[in-house]
Formats: structure tokens, sequence, C-alpha cells
């Protein structure tokens, strides 16, 4: 079929087919572009939670693979050491997650609290500190009567809220139940996938050679070891970068005596896994919470948050990155609105590492590829000209030699015309001898 098409492909009427078909099909995906968007969230949603599952035992698997290295390498039965490793692997994961939730969601809703609790005080002292600033600057026309309205009816709005919302409200409570289902079925996965690596791995090698060439095999497994090296390096260094912002943040709270360490600092960490926006939404509502409680807080807070995302950035990201990771601000951007316009939160938090695979796709791949076709080209338009040229230059030979033919048979001709002109004017008389005319 493919040397068919290429036997055909320069016909006028198979290229003029080809070319109708595309534009039907992508006339018709255009015009159906929300079904099809649809289509492609229903699909997502179906099969989200075994990506999902599979995510995580990626995710895992280098932990696990450690304690196989270490703690079991002097089992001989290696499937048994490497059961062994995922348990050891799912009982630390599980026991540090449950660690982090005793310790930080007591505080977290002792936070909760007190700030619900106090949140009248908080609306009472911005309202002041909005009149001072209003008492101090006297074209400034800014109208508290709408905040003294909320902060004394907060309670019965809240009521109000969820008396008018309460289908929304069940749907959310829904959704978040279902959400944690699946979460639940996605860790499970995990732990069956971690379990049977081996044969999911020789599942998927299979599955590639069968769909690929066997001279693409190698470029095939550097390509994956690149994006495992550079995803891998990602997360752990993300999640890291994110821990130490976090508890730095809990600290300089600390120390200048600050209020709700642990919500804001909490809020400040998880921001800042995911690039760009990220810190910038942890200082707004850090700073926002802080604003309630002491507005000079909240300065202090901006500054050493703006100080602490300038050494995370120049300092700290290149030194833990090294040089896995290259890409460039623009393009960072770029991927933060493409992908996370097309899977969400997920895209967001993967925008810098499949800007990277994509940055060295290019430059390893694409940009050599589109190099060596330009420099065939070239090369084959200069043997084209060369080969013009040789062939002028023939035709300029053999015109040449005809040309010399041509003079060569004149001179012949005018030659014989000399010879048959001078019989001509000899006639020969009675004696034998001639007679000229």
């Amino acid at each position: 079929m493919k040397k068919w098409f290429q036997k055909n492909l320069r016909r006028n009427w198979l290229s003029l087919t080809v070319a109708i078909c595309i534009g039907v099909v992508l006339f018709v995906f255009l015009s159906h572009l929300g079904d099809v968007g649809r289509a492609i969230a229903w699909l997502w949603n179906l099969f989200a939670p075994i990506i999902l599952g599979f995510c995580i035992a990626y995710v895992l698997n280098p932990i696990a693979g450690g304690f196989d290295r270490t703690i079991f390498k002097r089992l001989r039965r290696r499937n048994v050491a490497w059961l062994l490793s995922v348990a050891l692997t799912i009982i630390v994961v599980l026991a540090l997650f449950a660690i982090l939730m005793v310790f930080l969601i007591p505080q977290l809703i002792d936070s909760i609290r007190g700030f619900i609790a106090n949140l009248g005080n908080y609306m009472d002292a911005l309202t002041r500190f909005g009149i001072a600033i209003r008492s101090r600057i006297p074209n400034l026309n800014i109208d508290f009567t709408e905040i003294d309205e909320l902060v004394t009816n907060f309670g019965q709005r809240i009521v109000t809220y969820i008396t008018e919302h309460q289908g929304e409200l069940f749907s959310a409570l829904t959704g978040a139940g279902q959400t944690l289902f699946y979460l639940l079925i996605s860790f499970v996965i995990a732990v069956y996938v971690l379990a049977d690596k081996v044969r999911v791995i020789g599942w998927i090698k299979r599955f590639v050679k069968v769909l690929t060439k066997d001279e693409n095999h190698d470029a095939i497994r550097q390509f994956w070891n690149r994006c495992n090296q550079i995803i891998r390096r990602f997360i752990i260094v993300d999640f890291i970068e994110a821990l130490l912002v976090g508890l730095l943040n809990a600290l300089l709270m600390r120390i200048f005596g600050m209020s709700y360490i642990v919500i804001v600092s909490m809020v400040v960490g998880v921001t800042n896994l995911f690039p760009t926006f990220g810190p910038i939404v942890g200082a707004a509502v850090g700073a926002l919470i802080l604003l309630l409680v002491n507005p000079l807080h909240a300065l202090i807070f901006l500054i050493f948050t703006v100080l602490l995302q300038f050494a995370d950035g120049y300092i700290v990201k290149p030194k833990l990155y090294g040089n896995t990771l290259h890409v460039s601000g623009l393009w960072v951007l770029i991927m933060l609105i493409v992908w996370g316009r097309m899977i969400g939160v997920v895209g967001v938090f993967l925008a810098i590492p499949i800007g990277a695979i994509l940055d060295f796709l290019y430059r390893d791949y694409i940009y050599p590829k589109l190099a060596k076709r330009k420099e065939q080209r070239i090369a084959r338009e200069k043997a084209e000209a060369a080969e013009a040229a040789e062939e002028a230059e023939t035709a300029a030979e053999e015109a040449k030699n005809a040309a010399e033919e041509a003079r060569n048979a004149a001179e012949e001709a005018e030659a014989a015309a000399e010879i048959v002109a001078e019989a001509a004017g000899t006639v020969p008389d009675a004696d034998g001898g001639s007679d000229p005319e």
C-alpha cells in the first residue's frame, strides 16, 4: 500500500483526492469542536484513575528500587526481594502520610477555627485601617458601608447561602467523595503495577517492538531514558523545593511573630509546586490572610516572600536542577497556557517537564533532521546545478564541434566548387589540347 501511494502520489488525481479528504476531516473536526472536547473529557474521566495509578507507580518506583538495591540486595530470589521492597515502600508512604496528617490537620483545623472566630475583629480592624488611610488621603473615595454590613450579617449570609445552594453543595460533596474513591482506586492500581513491574515493562517493550522498526529501538530507548531523567528529576526537585520554601516561610513567620503559620506556610509550599503563577498566588493568599490580622505583618510577609522567591529562582533551582532542564521563561509561559487550558491543574504542574522534553526533542531530533534535509537539498541543488553546467558544457562542446564540422564542410564545399569551376573553364580542342573559352 505504501509503495502504491509513493508511486501514484505525484499524479494529480491522487494528490487532489487526499487534499479534499483532509479538508473534509478538518472541517468536520472544527465544526464539532465542542463535541470533540466533550469526547476527550469523557475519555479522560474514564481512564483518569488508571493513568493516575501508573503515575503514582512511576513516582514510587525509585523508592522501591532504592530499598531493593540496599535493604534486600542479599536476597537471592529477586522477585521476592522486589515484592518486599514494594511492601516496605507502601508502608513508609502511608506512615509518612499518617504522621503528616496527625501533626498538620489539628493545627490546620485550629487555624481555620481561629480565623473564622476572629473574622469579625479582623474586618473591624480592616475597616479602621481603611478609615485611617482615608483620613490621611482625603481624595481617596472608599465606602466601607458594604464591609460593615458584611461583617454584621456574616453568619446570616452563610446560612442563607447554604440554604439557597443545597443542591450545589451536595453535588460538590458527592464529587469530593468520588474523587477520594478514585484516588483510592488509583493507589491500588499503583500497588499492582509496582508489584508486577517486570511483566508490565515486558508488555510495553513488546508493544513498542511490534509498532516500530528494529533499527529505531535504540533511538526510542534513548528518548525514553532522557524523558525519564527529566521527569524524575523535576518531580523530586519540585517537591524538595516546595518543602524547603514552606519550611523557610514558617521559620521567618515564627521569627517575626506572625499568626497562622501552619496554614500560610502550607499554602505557600503547595502553590510553589506550580511554576510561574504558583508563588504569586501563594504570596497573595498569605498576604490577604495576614492583612486581616496585621497589615504590617502582611507587608513584611510580601517582602521576604519576594526575596525568598528570588533566591529560589536564581540560586536554589539552578543548583537542584543542574544541567537537566534548560527551559526559557517564554517557553514555560507558553506551556503553562497551553497545557493548563488542555488538562487543567495537572497541565500547569507538568508544564516545565513537558516544555523540557519538547525542547530537547526539537534540539536533538527535529532540528538535526531539518538541518540534514536542508544539507541534502543544498547538495542535491548543487549536484543538479553541476549536472546542468556539465550538460551545458557538453552542449557547448557539441555545438562547437558542430560548428567546426560545418566550417570544414563549407571549406570542402568551397574547394569542390573551385574544382568544378576550374573544370568548367577548360574545354578540349580537336587536337586533344585544351582551349579556354
